[in-house]
């Protein structure tokens, strides 16, 4: 499980037994070091000029594969099935151990900026962006898009090509990839090849057609079968005036698609191909490439992600996981499911969000969304989801059946063969989600849910903003100058929100609403633990709310024991500790420990030793089982006398 973040009592959770890991070596002193992880090309580590890449295969699969996953947890059993492909040998987790020591070792003389962290069941590897070339093309990439969206081509192409600049050679082109590096790298070669056509199509669009014909047809022959690059060296020939050649490259084309595929061109191809025939000698431009067209055939493609969210900040490695799990075309025949789990407030519904904003140019032929209520007692029917999801399709609604069953099967019909991303939102149940993903492996679904209810997904799990990202959350509502006048309450202020993003969005729009509040009495009123959650609650936005929906959920020796907990003076316990509090044994309190796990109200942190496991109460969460315990005793705390 990933850390914690750093306002939840790190120096406690840190080493709560002052024990190291025998993959870990002691901290020590670190000299200032420049150093560069190229990935993007041959794996080369680069410490002050010098390259210092390990050359044992195994080690840089494991280097690899913690580059790629940096700033999230890549679990122990994920680096053994890519190191031994599902038979590893007696001695797996020391050798794996080893190969961590061995890489610390090439590390250890560089900034404590860079390092791989001991988590209980995997490892961490913290690297900023700079230092990493897929970050520096992945940040490239997304302004390009971005200035591209908003009609600035001249920045756009300078930003992708200076992206693409980054690129030496197919990425970690020797680098032995087993199942779980193959699909990371698949999806880099598609972002470099969607940022490439972006690139170019800038290109053509600002009339810089006849410097293209060279690199197009250089592509398209390395790519015969890739209709995107053909229809643009054909786009790029007739805006160079040369519409014969731009025919010539259609017929081959088709003759290529029939014959090695027995299939026809695309619909989008075949419309340039017509707009080619359709225009005069002096005509340059071609007819614009036809939509994509699905079983409902709508007449406009579905988009129903929410707004982005303008203060979006943190949570990069868990981003770049949900990504990392949509390769692009061609991946596999199953389809990608991301669920994305984590207490109330802490941000999982903005995750899915940014991510799915990020994801929409792979899945061009719409984006779905929907809230499920999974925190209300009568959580969203997925029959009713799945009509809007059909109309929006395009399918007429008295085409529409009424059985759940027969609806599902209509949808994975519409779906098949599109490339549709599908966002759930707070679902309920794996039965509520099971009616709603789509058929064909094209597709993408991401879930949000607070306890994790789908077994067979890729899960996110989130645990807050660390201190950084925090302040910046705040800045960007509060404003950064008045954050700067008072920057010691600031930091209070996050603090007392636990790294949260929903209780710092409520404390900023607080703020910002009344622009001469000091941000020092908004510091005195969370400093206030009886009277806390009280200031985090305004406009709809109410941290308790959540809290309170998520506890009536629970069984009632699963809320008594929740209760209790809020009574310890730590925030960190064993279940030793429980069963003392409840009079009763481990045995009996670690299936209802379990539950609040599952439903996170609690934390499994650092397991002891090897046996005994520690349970993290988050701050906020435990001051509303406080209160709760208040309101069952009549307004006094456990213990207090009457």
């Amino acid at each position: 499980m990933s850390r914690p973040a750093q306002y939840r009592d790190s120096a406690i959770l840190d080493n709560p037994r002052g024990e190291t890991r025998r993959d870990e070596d002691p901290p020590g002193p670190r000299t200032p070091t420049h150093i560069e992880f190229r990935l993007l090309g041959p794996l080369e580590i680069h410490v002050d000029g010098h390259e210092v890449t390990p050359s044992a295969p195994k080690l840089r699969q494991v280097l690899a594969l913690l580059l790629l996953r940096r700033e999230s947890l890549v679990q122990t059993s994920e680096l053994i099935d890519e190191l031994w492909h599902g038979a590893p040998p007696p001695s797996a987790i020391p050798t794996l151990q080893t190969y961590v020591y061995k890489l610390r070792k090439i590390l250890g003389s560089v900034g404590a900026n860079v390092d791989i962290r001991t988590r209980t069941s995997g490892y961490v590897v913290h690297a900023p962006d700079a230092v990493v070339d897929v970050s520096r093309f992945e940040i490239c990439v997304d302004r390009g898009i971005r200035e591209f969206t908003s009609g600035e081509l001249e920045c756009s192409v300078s930003r992708l090509g200076e992206g693409l600049s980054v690129w030496r050679g197919p990425a970690l082109a020797d680098v032995e990839r087993g199942e779980i590096l193959a699909p990371l790298v698949a999806r880099l070669e598609e972002e470099r090849m969607r940022a490439l056509e972006m690139r170019i199509e800038g290109e053509i669009r600002l009339g810089r057609c006849e410097a293209l014909v060279g690199e197009l047809r250089s592509l398209t022959v390395d790519h015969p079968l890739h209709e995107g690059l053909h229809a643009k060296l054909m786009l790029a020939l007739s805006g160079a005036g040369r519409r014969y050649e731009a025919l010539d490259v259609y017929r081959s084309l088709r003759d290529t698609l029939v014959r090695e595929l027995g299939v026809e061109p695309s619909t989008e191809i075949r419309a340039i191909h017509q707009g080619l025939l359709m225009s005069g000698p002096d005509e340059a431009e071609p007819a614009p490439a036809a939509p994509r067209r699905g079983y409902g055939s709508p007449v406009r493609t579905p988009a129903q992600i929410p707004p982005d969210a303008p203060h979006f900040q943190g949570y990069g490695g868990e981003l770049r996981t949900v990504e990392g799990c949509f390769p692009g075309k061609g991946a596999d025949t199953a389809i990608r499911v991301v669920s994305i789990t984590g207490m109330p407030g802490v941000g999982k519904t903005a995750l899915a969000v940014h991510a799915a904003h990020r994801l929409r140019g792979r899945f061009e032929d719409g984006q779905l969304f929907a809230r499920l209520g999974g925190d209300r007692a009568d959580p969203v029917d997925p029959g009713s989801v799945l009509r809007g999801f059909l109309v929006s399709l395009g399918v007429a609604a008295e085409q529409i059946p009424d059985g759940l069953e027969e609806r599902a099967k209509l949808f994975r019909t519409c779906t098949s063969g599109q490339r549709v991303l599908i966002v759930l939102d707070n679902a309920a149940s794996a039965d509520q989600v099971e009616h709603l993903v789509p058929g064909g492996p094209q597709c993408g679904v991401i879930v949000t849910s607070r306890p994790h209810i789908l077994h067979d997904s890729c899960v996110v799990s989130l645990h807050g903003l660390d201190r950084s990202d925090a302040i910046e959350l705040f800045k960007g509502i509060v404003g950064e100058r008045r954050v700067a006048r008072e920057a010691r309450e600031a930091e209070q202020i996050v603090r007392s929100c636990g790294g949260l993003p929903l209780a710092i969005k409520v404390v900023g729009a607080r703020l910002a609403a009344v622009p001469g509040l000091p941000l020092a009495s908004i510091s005195r009123e969370l400093c206030n633990a009886d009277r806390r959650l009280d200031a985090l609650r305004f406009q709809g936005l109410d941290l308790r709310a959540r809290y309170h929906s998520s506890y009536m959920h629970l069984h009632v020796q699963e809320a008594g024991l929740l209760r209790l907990l809020s009574i310890l003076p730590e925030n960190v316990f064993t279940a030793e500790r429980a069963a003392r509090l409840l009079n009763c044994s481990v045995e009996e309190v670690e299936p209802l420990l379990s539950s609040l796990v599952e439903n996170r109200f609690l934390q499994v942190w650092e397991k002891a030793g090897g046996s005994e496991v520690l349970y993290y109460f988050h701050e906020l969460i435990r001051l509303y089982a406080r209160e709760r315990m208040k309101r069952e005793n009549g307004g006094r705390a456990a213990g207090t006398p009457r």
